[in-house]
């Protein structure tokens, strides 16, 4: 009887030292190192009241899984990384740092994003992300191809794959999205994105597609500029003038 006294009273006192865990009680220090982020391929897509289109985009955001409401239910910000028309430069250039507002009624495509070199927090992990989208050089837009917000939307899915941040899985599921609507969505925003740019002129779309020689030719400032530039070579030393 005294033994299971001393049993009794030992375990109370390692219970104390031990100070048990709450049920639900969580540590932030111990969640940190652990990252639990999805990327999702979100899609914008609005009609005029004539049933003309009005906007056509995609982009993506990150966000824990899970996260995104429902179709029926308020939507909430998440990051947003996506490809945008610069009209200056003539290009689709990489943007980051704001937030959209979204659904699961907006996403197309889910993959689990994976700590590849070891990021212990949901930030560093999009930060590498970032890094890895911002390290892919602009499309020019331009008559004879570019890249349009889908497309790069799904490259920067593959170079997140080339870096082993997302599996060959999911990688697949966004290429076969990109599979059945790429050409679809091309065939409707490139008229619309070479006269944004100025590379066209509107309302002559269609008949003639004829290059507006009013547009200036610039090109998309490079993600990386050579350092090794040619110097201007110097002006030739002049005659020595004849003697009389």
């Amino acid at each position: 009887m005294k033994f299971l006294s001393f049993l009794t009273v030992g375990a109370l006192f390692l219970g104390a030292l031990a100070a048990p865990i709450a049920v639900g009680e969580t540590f932030e220090d111990l969640e940190a190192r652990a990252p639990n982020l999805a990327i999702s391929l979100k899609e914008w897509f609005r009609l005029k009241p004539n049933g003309e289109l009005q906007e056509w985009h995609f982009g993506l955001i990150a966000h824990a899984p899970g996260a995104v409401p429902d179709a029926s239910d308020p939507r909430k910000a998440f990051p947003l990384y996506h490809w945008t028309i610069d009209t200056d430069e003539k290009c689709m250039a990489f943007e980051s740092g704001g937030t959209t507002k979204s659904n699961q009624g907006d996403l197309r495509v889910t993959g689990t994003l994976l700590p590849a070199k070891g990021e212990t927090t949901d930030a560093a992990l999009k930060k590498a992300v970032v890094a890895i989208f911002k390290a892919i050089p602009s499309s020019d837009v331009k008559k004879s191809g570019f890249r349009n917000c889908l497309d790069a939307a799904t490259l920067g899915i593959n170079h997140l794959l080339q870096a082993k941040y997302i599996s060959a899985t999911d990688y697949a599921k966004f290429k076969a999205f990109w599979d059945a609507k790429q050409e679809e969505v091309r065939k409707a925003t490139d008229p619309q994105i070479l006269a944004e740019c100025g590379l066209t002129r509107r309302g002559f779309l269609e008949e003639y597609d004829e290059i507006d020689p009013r547009a200036p030719k610039r090109n998309c400032k490079p993600v990386f500029k050579n350092r090794m530039a040619a110097k201007p070579k110097a002006a030739p030393a002049p005659a020595p003038k004849k003697r009389s």
